[in-house]
């Protein structure tokens, strides 16, 4: 859903949504998956991000201008390129100054963590099954088939996953290498929809797992769920 889609990047542009490079030399396959995400309890580290007072201030003044003109709003992001920000328009509720300033500040913001937990993983035939527990409880049930390619989800399944090569330019957790399943389920009208995306990856430079979640839900042009989750974690040996 492309709406979704603009806020999600939006909020998390210097994380996931910048480039995904299909020629890159090194390859992470399914069995790539298998090994990060061992059966057992891992112990997750909770990062989120951490902008600015400015980019605070900055999306304050953009999230009010959307809702004065929401149809207009998702419009515009229908027609912009997929991943792409849009271009300015003074509606945006920002100068074409306080805008590029915007692009500059949501493509360097840094990580923190913010709360550890543990989430478990269970084997299950080809499926491995999270379990949140009370910190993660948004991940209980969720799987991964790796026999048939396949995310599960209370919300929804996503089938075929596609490579991710993040070399880092724009990325706050730096460069990583993975697998995404996403879905993206939305009304002719763009007022209801569903995106679920999961990433499984590892960090270059430390060698860490990443577990990178996101959930969103829009019902009558209104958001009813939101959830993101960037994890870092050992991964065993």
């Amino acid at each position: 859903m492309r709406f979704l889609r603009f806020l999600t990047c939006a909020a998390l542009a210097a994380v996931a949504c910048t480039s995904l490079d299909a020629q890159a030399q090194r390859t992470f396959s399914l069995d790539s998956v298998r090994v990060l995400l061992s059966p057992g309890s891992h112990r997750m580290d909770a990062m989120d991000i951490a902008p600015s007072p400015r980019m605070e201030e900055l999306t304050a003044r953009l999230q009010a201008a959307i809702q004065r003109d929401p149809e207009w709003f998702q419009e515009q992001v229908r027609r912009a390129p997929a991943g792409e920000p849009l271009p300015y328009d003074q509606r945006l509720g920002l100068t074409r100054v306080e805008y590029d300033e915007y692009q500059r500040l949501a493509a360097n913001m840094g990580l923190r963590k913010v709360a550890e937990a543990p989430l478990t993983v269970r084997a299950e035939g080809s499926r491995l099954v999270f379990d949140g527990g009370a910190g993660f409880a948004d991940l209980t049930g969720v799987a991964i088939d790796l026999q048939a390619d396949r995310l599960v989800t209370p919300l929804g399944d996503a089938s075929g996953s596609r490579e991710v090569h993040n070399d880092g330019e724009r990325a706050a957790m730096g460069a990583w290498d993975g697998r995404t399943w996403s879905l993206e389920e939305v009304s002719p009208d763009g007022r209801d929809g569903t995106v679920v995306s999961l990433s499984v990856g590892r960090l270059r430079e430390s060698g860490r797992g990443v577990l990178y979640w996101q959930a969103r839900q829009v019902r009558g042009g209104q958001p009813v769920l939101r959830i993101v989750r960037i994890l870092f974690y050992d991964v065993p040996r």
